[in-house]
């Protein structure tokens, strides 16, 4: 195959945009691991959030992790997109390394985004480690 035709193939191929920015939310109803805190503004914030994409606010003390996954796919493969990059969102640590536990309004964790990547293909994993915890390292 000569150059110009390798080049007018290689143009053919359309490339469908990824959204590099999605995070991902559960309240640990399908064992995930997830935790949300809602307390105070995070409230109406969380079920403004439900509403927005289209579920039940009661998915918030209900099976979240399940209808929150599967809202994405719907959204993603009706969409224009190849697929989204989602958030995993790691707990806090103080600088001595120390969990802080009562911190945080919601936990993601790695395992969980990186579960979903390989049972979805239009789900693009993306870690969180945050840098003060004592396994740091080992996690990355």
């Amino acid at each position: 195959m000569n150059l110009s035709l390798a080049s007018q193939s290689a143009a053919a191929v359309v490339r469908k945009p990824v959204d590099m920015h999605v995070h991902l939310v559960g309240n640990g109803s399908g064992g995930t691991g997830c935790w949300l805190r809602l307390r105070g503004w995070h409230q109406p914030l969380a079920a403004l959030m439900a509403r927005g994409i289209g579920l039940p606010v009661s998915a918030l003390c209900g099976e979240l992790d399940r209808l929150y996954v599967g809202r994405l796919l719907d959204l993603v493969r009706g969409s224009s997109l190849s697929g989204i990059v989602v958030l995993a969102h790691d707990q806090v640590y103080d600088e001595r390394g120390r969990l802080m536990k009562d911190i945080g309004s919601f936990y993601v964790p790695n395992t969980y985004v990186l579960k979903l990547a390989r049972e979805h293909s239009e789900f693009f994993p993306a870690v969180s480690i945050h840098p003060a915890r004592p396994d740091a390292m080992e996690e990355l």
